[in-house]
């Protein structure tokens, strides 16, 4: 486990205090911070150097769209990259439990616009899934965790098995070579069965 007292050290020393863990993953914890430089709360996503991928910082810098979580600062300390992102302190899809249809087709136009902005950018997010749609403090949906975000062709196809197992296609169980555009599709369409 990182070092809670480290990692409260840098936050401090790049402007950031720290108010509670808000999320843990295989990799990576998410902290609420305070920034005292703008006096407002912001995610902090700290990973281990070893763990991380360049793929997330490049993908969040390169996409603006407003139902696609936005990047404000990134510092890093000798074990770990952070980075900091807006705060959606409505939790998730998953927490929203069941929808109504009229909430159902709000986030999901919502959900579908930020993934087709995505493609459009070539870019596929590889987990999408309803922990990683947030929901703003405007109750707009918000896609998050662009860890295993990776840029490609239009027709290339991969065989990398990323992703969460419940939410794969079902070519990624039979091992094959998959379109990681329409791997998204598959994911998205049974986050809308959980929604």
């Amino acid at each position: 486990m990182i070092e809670i007292e480290q990692t409260k050290q840098t936050l401090f020393e790049h402007g950031y205090e720290f108010k509670q863990i808000i999320g843990n993953g295989g990799f990576s914890s998410v902290y609420l911070c305070h920034s005292t430089k703008y006096n407002q709360d912001f995610a902090v996503k700290q990973a281990r150097k070893e763990k991380i991928t360049k793929y997330e910082f490049n993908m969040l810098v390169s996409l603006d769209h407003p139902n696609i979580i936005k990047i404000y600062d990134v510092f890093e300390d000798e074990c770990s990259q952070y980075l900091v992102m807006e705060y959606c302190p409505n939790g998730t899809i998953l927490q929203k439990g069941k929808l109504t249809y009229e909430q159902f087709i709000f986030y999901s136009k919502q959900i579908l616009n930020a993934l087709e902005y995505c493609h459009s950018n070539k870019i596929a997010h590889r987990d999408i899934k309803p922990e990683n749609i947030l929901i703003d403090n405007y109750n707009n949906a918000k896609l998050a965790d662009f860890g295993m975000a990776k840029i490609f062709d239009e027709n290339s196809k991969s065989d990398e098995k990323c992703g969460t197992i419940k939410y794969f296609p079902p070519e990624m169980f039979l091992f094959e070579k998959i379109c990681p555009f329409k791997a998204d599709i598959w994911s998205l369409g049974i986050t809308f069965y959980c929604m």
